[in-house]
């Protein structure tokens, strides 16, 4: 009886640490990872290319884990929720809020410089976000959403659709809204700087993007997103690997790969 019990109890034992081991190997040494990008970003996100600055991070990073990164590109609203829309999705990049219960997030993940831009012909001087108010805008996607990074006063100004000041628009494509500002449609685009010049140099193949710009630096520092993991484990890999990442000189590397003097 004692024998019978003590092989129950090996038994047991064994199939208890195999699941484990089989749970501990999936989750440390995954092969394949499906992590969600925003849309319509580039150089930050270049859906049709499956490349750009944060997809480069992400995959600089798990590389040397012999990871692979599949790409699933969303618009703003859906990948600041990814993990709870999608159960298939493993992480959700660049991110600004904390919204999703069930996540690990990881911080100081990409970073924005965002700048208001005007035309240097219409000589507008800015020294306030509520100076903003006075002219035609438009911005990014989710610009004036809850928890931006643009900070309290800016969603107070511009979060409120019922009180926004006329004439100001939040569109996904940044393309389209670097042509709304060189077609004079708007007096000021709110937007990253480097997005700004890669837009730029596109919109310029189809209308006269020549003219001097003023640029005013309203937020002193960058900006930076989160990113998210559905498991711890993967989490504190990404970690780890993105703080070896900007040691190494790469992270900056990668950004200088995508920026354009202008």
């Amino acid at each position: 009886m004692r024998k019978s019990l003590c092989a129950r109890w090996l038994t047991l034992t064994v199939a208890v640490v195999t699941y484990l081991l089989g749970s501990w190997m999936t989750t440390a040494h995954a092969t394949s990872l499906l992590i969600a990008f925003g849309q319509q970003k580039a150089p930050y996100v270049n859906e049709n290319e499956d490349n750009g600055i944060e997809v480069e991070i992400v995959r600089a990073v798990f590389a040397p884990h012999n990871i692979r990164i599949t790409p699933l590109y969303l618009p703003f609203r859906n990948l600041e929720v990814a993990l709870d829309l999608f159960p298939e999705v493993d992480g959700a990049a660049a991110v600004s809020s904390q919204r999703m219960e069930n996540a690990t997030y990881i911080p100081q993940f990409s970073y924005f410089n965002n700048v208001v831009i005007s035309n240097e012909a219409q000589d507008i001087e800015l020294h306030s976000i509520e100076a903003l108010q006075n002219h035609s805008m438009v911005a990014w996607q989710g610009a004036a959403s809850p928890s931006t990074v643009l900070g309290e006063e800016y969603e107070r100004l511009f979060g409120n659709d019922a009180t926004q000041p006329e004439g100001y628009m939040e569109i996904s494509s940044q393309y389209q809204q670097n042509a709304m500002f060189w077609a004079n449609r708007v007096d000021l685009i709110l937007v990253d700087e480097r997005i700004f010049h890669w837009h730029r140099e596109a919109v310029g193949l189809i209308m006269d993007v020549n003219a001097p710009v003023r640029i005013h630096r309203l937020w002193e520092a960058p900006h930076f997103t989160q990113i998210a993991f559905r498991d711890p484990a993967i989490a504190k890999l990404f970690q780890a690997g993105l703080t070896a990442l900007k040691e190494s000189g790469e992270y900056e590397r990668i950004y200088d790969r995508y920026t354009r003097r202008n």
